[in-house]
């Protein structure tokens, strides 16, 4: 049981709030949500992290949070965080997480310390943190709860008053200041975290210590605390070698008949700040390849289209890459796929963007006229055709690429990289190993057909579709052979639609891949 001592029932103390994070959220593909899941139930049984959606739903919890509660994944996955075994030990913390998760809904951050419960009964004092993250339009997509036991932190500042020995053997730096911002006293922690003997610290001032307090702001810190008792804020800490710590800073009013000190209670905040950097990462980037994902890759190219310059979109797929997989197995599939990453990052230019979009399809982002998109497509192709040693064995690959271009083909990501799909599915049409340029299309702005388009976008993920089965039979010998499978669309509104009217849109937008595997699943 963390918590061995009484603790307050309720914290009700804040922290200043984090600033929101810019991300962009999306449903990964089951290899990135895999490895994004490994690393986050890899951050240590002390750190809590989750994802829920806007309207305040968990879809994850890593592996420390549910040993706590000692529960299965489905046994909390689609419901309300806020209903969760987590909050069902304090009202207060409960109302206050609502509260954060309207906050958090539009674009504010929220950081404040609650008590949570665990399996047996038991409970623990926690840091938590809930962020917002964005999307490419600005708009909050995710929420990530985090928390870190700050139980033994507790447990020290409560020890603090009772015994020398307790101080000592806390993990938190713990320091005794005057009200002339001297430090009177300091534990073993504390000198570990500023890499200075215990000797050394009791003639060091807190304008020695804290970047962001000199000697003329002290006072001004030392009588907010005499009239708030307390204090919480972040900031940094100055290491003996010269380089700054982030930490998480709690202070306490002590008065007694003789004198008043400040409790400080410093948390080391590397450890958060990785996590949190892991969350980012495992966001924006493919965990395979080291690239930008889909939505990093949306977002850094509307940046790119709002100063207006000639931008080149390409995108590249492996021409024929199922076949490496079913043949030699995922494990050469994915090293297959890092080598072409890394050949097509070396066959562009630093200036330049490489995304993998998921699957065997990559995008490249370029500041460039169509002569030189060309130029570095035909370079791209040169490059992957070139041979591959993996895993022992010598694999041939080829690659077909499409190219838009704005603001001649589109001034919008999506549409710039919908016309460079296009643009690749006709030069795999043309027996792949090809590059094609969009040429544009006089129905571009057909409001029946983009209406088509979109609803056919759906068709798929909304099971629209049906297989026919026509038989093939042999007249001489009057017994049927095979069957013929026909694809039909009967859409919930405008009803059934002709396969002269779909299958020209499915095979313009590349949508035509997806059915056609979808055919072959189904038959």
């Amino acid at each position: 049981m963390p918590n061995t001592m009484p603790l307050d029932p309720c914290p009700t103390h804040d922290a200043a709030p984090t600033v929101a994070v810019q991300a962009v959220p999306f449903l990964a593909p089951s290899d990135l949500a895999i490895a994004r899941h490994e690393v986050l139930d890899q951050l240590g049984p002390s750190i809590f992290a989750g994802l829920l959606d806007v309207d305040g739903v968990l879809r994850y919890a890593n592996h420390a949070a549910l040993h706590a509660i000692d529960n299965l994944p489905e046994q909390v996955l689609g419901r309300r965080f806020d209903t969760t075994p987590w909050w069902q030990a304090c009202e207060h913390s409960q109302r206050r997480l609502r509260q954060a998760m309207a906050s958090a809904a539009r674009g504010e951050a929220s950081r404040f310390d609650v008590r949570v419960a665990t399996h047996g009964g038991a409970t623990l004092s926690m840091d938590f943190s809930l962020l917002p993250l964005r999307g490419p339009d600005g708009r909050v997509v995710w929420l990530v709860p985090s928390a870190r036991d700050v139980s033994d932190r507790e447990q020290a500042q409560h020890d603090l008053q009772l015994t020398r020995h307790a101080v000592e053997q806390a993990n938190d730096a713990l320091l005794q200041v005057g009200p002339d911002g001297a430090v009177r006293d300091a534990n073993a922690a504390a000198c570990r975290l500023l890499g200075v003997e215990h000797g050394q610290l009791l003639r060091l001032r807190v304008a020695d210590i804290d970047t962001q307090v000199d000697v003329t702001q002290w006072p001004q810190r030392w009588r907010a605390l005499c009239e708030r008792g307390s204090l919480r804020f972040e900031t940094s800490v100055r290491h003996q070698e010269g380089h700054e710590i982030p930490v998480d800073v709690s202070v306490s009013l002590v008065t007694s008949d003789e004198a008043s000190f400040a409790h400080v209670c410093i948390d080391d905040l590397r450890e958060r700040r990785a996590a949190e950097r892991r969350i980012r990462q495992l966001l924006a980037f493919d965990e395979l390849t080291g690239l930008p994902n889909r939505q990093l890759l949306f977002e850094r190219l509307g940046a790119t289209l709002q100063t207006g310059a000639q931008t080149a979109v390409l995108v590249l797929e492996l021409d024929r890459f199922k076949r490496i997989n079913d043949g030699l197995g995922l494990l050469v599939g994915d090293a297959v796929l890092r080598e072409a990453a890394q050949r097509i990052v070396a066959a562009v230019r630093n200036i330049d963007l490489v995304a993998r979009r998921g699957g065997d399809e990559f995008v490249v982002v370029m500041p460039a006229g169509l002569t030189e998109a060309v130029q570095i497509a035909q370079a791209l192709l040169a490059v992957i055709s070139r041979p591959m040693m993996v895993e022992g064995h010598e694999v041939h690959l080829t690659c077909s690429i499409g190219i838009a271009m704005a603001p001649a083909d589109g001034d919008h990501p999506d549409t710039l990289v919908r016309r460079a799909n296009a643009a690749l599915h006709q030069a795999k049409m043309l027996g792949r190993n090809q590059i094609s340029v969009y040429a544009g299309a006089s129905h571009d702005a057909d409001p029946e057909r983009l209406r088509l388009e979109s609803a056919l976008r759906h068709a798929l993920r909304d099971e629209q579709f049906e297989l026919h089965y026509q038989p093939q039979v042999d007249l001489r010998r009057g017994r049927i052979v095979g069957v013929e499978a026909l694809l039909r669309w009967h859409h919930p509104t405008l009803g059934s639609i002709a396969p002269d009217r779909f299958i020209p849109i499915a095979e313009e937008t590349g949508l035509i891949v997806a059915i056609g595997e979808w055919v072959l699943r189904r038959a």
